[in-house]
């Protein structure tokens, strides 16, 4: 019988499958045979330039570690290439390196610490990457970082960074000294009691001059209610001596009133200086914010190629 047309597929496939398979091994010891001359050329370039200087070894490590895919090492030393060579090499050679690097920081991120502090030490993940000024960006492959930034004499600044393909912003870090933080700290202690001071004299006038308050009105109401009294006995009774007392009374209702209008002058002024006081205080609480110290102790847990870093750093 003549063979099915499923038949005459399933020949073809498995023709296909066995060629694929061959050609797999082949391409697997091709690869494994380049890796290893790369390697090779690489380790040759590197005691080359250990020997002598020259921008064309440097640009040629570059050149074999991007093609082994360790991307972010390429583009350190096309960015070293350019930076000593710019001005001297050839121009297509130098177009051509910054084309590259072009490529390579698209495909990365780069760190780059713009500190006042000269000599500052610049850790990424633990691991050291430089000193402050830095010269030249310091390139990862994108993801999750503890960036820590230290030197004698000086607060440790430590900060999480999450850096994205393509970002190559600069990070700017400001280093605080501890006799600058000392001092905020003192100055800030300083404006604290002043303001605990004032706040305390505010509600001390605050009360006084409610309990003045309070006793003007107790001598309004004793008075008028004592003024009225005797003015109705004085209306209905003919006696000149019982109208002497009853006059009598009502002067001592009206110096009451006179001291309840005393007392009322007094709770303002007491509420005027406690107000003053209140303002004076919320004032130097505004003020004090910029002083306020970091927490004593923070922790950072960061991924690192040898496993995690973990960082402890504030006031001990």
């Amino acid at each position: 019988p003549a063979p099915s047309p499923a038949t005459d597929a399933r020949k073809e496939a498995n023709t296909l499958f066995r060629q694929a398979i061959a050609e797999a091994k082949q391409g697997t010891a091709m690869s494994e045979k380049a890796h290893t001359l790369l390697r090779g050329a690489l380790q040759g370039f590197r005691r080359a330039a250990g020997l002598f200087s020259s921008y064309k070894i440097d640009l040629n490590i570059g050149l074999v570690l991007a093609t082994m895919g360790r991307l972010a090492e390429s583009a350190r030393y096309h960015d070293a290439f350019l930076l000593r060579m710019e001005k001297d090499a050839p121009a297509e050679v130098v177009a051509s390196a910054r084309k590259k690097l072009d490529e390579l920081r698209g495909e990365l991120a780069s760190v780059l610490v713009v500190c006042a502090v000269p000599g500052a030490l610049i850790q990424l993940n633990g691991t050291d990457i430089g000193t402050a000024p830095q010269k030249m960006a310091h390139y990862v492959e994108p993801g999750t970082f503890v960036l820590m930034v230290s030197s004698e004499g000086y607060t440790t600044h430590t900060q999480r960074l999450k850096l994205t393909r393509g970002e190559h912003e600069p990070i700017e870090v400001k280093l605080t000294s501890l006799a600058e933080q000392a001092r905020a700290q003192r100055e800030q202690a300083a404006l604290i009691r002043s303001r605990d001071r004032g706040r305390l004299l505010g509600y001390s006038f605050l009360a006084a001059g409610a309990a003045l308050a309070l006793g003007a009105v107790t001598l309004y109401g004793v008075g008028v209610s004592q003024g009225n009294e005797a003015q109705e006995g004085f209306n209905t009774t003919l006696s000149e001596k019982e109208q002497g007392q009853f006059d009598a009374q009502i002067e001592h209702a009206a110096r009451m009133l006179v001291g309840g209008h005393v007392l009322i002058g007094l709770a303002a002024a007491a509420a005027g200086v406690a107000g003053w006081q209140l303002v004076a205080a919320s004032k130097i609480a505004t003020d004090t914010d910029p002083f306020v110290a970091a927490p004593a102790m923070s922790a950072t847990v960061a991924p690192a190629s040898s496993g995690a870093t973990f960082s402890l750093s504030g006031t001990f």
